[in-house]
Order: C-alpha cells, then structure tokens, then sequence
C-alpha cells in the first residue's frame, strides 16, 4: 500500500491491512493514534502536524532500508543458487588435492558468476 492509502485507512478508522511489513505496520498505527489524540483534543492541529511530518520522515527512511534489505537477500541468494555448482566443482577439486592454478580457477569462476564481471581472471 502507498503511504497516502495507509494514511487514509488509518483515520478512517478502518481495520489494520493484513500482509503489511513492519514500517507500514508501525506507520498505520501510529498515524491512527495521532488522528486520535488530536480529535479527542489531547494534542493540537500543530502538534499533530509535526509529529505527522516526523513519523513520514522516519517511515520513508525505515521503508527504504527495509526495501534495501530485502533486495540484498534477494541478490545474496541468488548468488547462492547461481555458484552453486562452481562452489561444488571447488570443494571437489580441493579434496583430489588440485594444484594452486586450478583452485584459483574455479575461484575467479565463481567470483565471474557471482558479480557478472567477466573481466575477473587469474591473469597470464
């Protein structure tokens, strides 16, 4: 949900969306209990209004780093998936006792196939 439809639910009184993530789940709450406070006249339009525009600054940034979390584990596991079979193939050569050149062949290969950077060599 957007932040402006999160808003709306909240001081519309309706009930918390279900399968939000904890930045909206903490936005939503909170903005229904400044709504609240401030219709039953324990805090003032301008009280309100600022601890309004704090809770949209903290949201953003919190919403933000929750996004980029999420993208890192994304990225991380698919690197997993993707060296898979190169992080096999290494701990395969290592056991058979390979020579130092080959072990850093597989490691450049993983490291291509885990940054796209296919400029990653052992020299020559």
């Amino acid at each position: 949900m957007t932040e402006t439809q999160l808003y709306n639910a909240a001081i519309s009184g309706a009930e918390m969306p279900e399968g939000l993530g904890q930045a909206e789940q903490l936005f939503f709450t909170s903005m229904r209990n400044i709504y609240s406070a401030m219709t039953e006249g324990r805090i003032d339009f301008e009280q309100a209004k600022r601890e309004r525009g704090e809770l949209v600054r903290a949201f953003r940034k919190y919403r933000g780093r929750e996004e980029t979390a999420l993208d890192l584990t994304r990225r991380f596991a698919a690197c997993i998936f993707d060296t898979e079979q190169d992080r096999n193939a290494f701990q395969q050569a290592k056991i058979a006792g390979a020579d130092d050149r080959t072990m850093l062949q597989l490691a450049c290969k993983i490291a291509r196939v885990a940054t796209g950077d296919a400029t990653i060599t052992i020299g020559e």
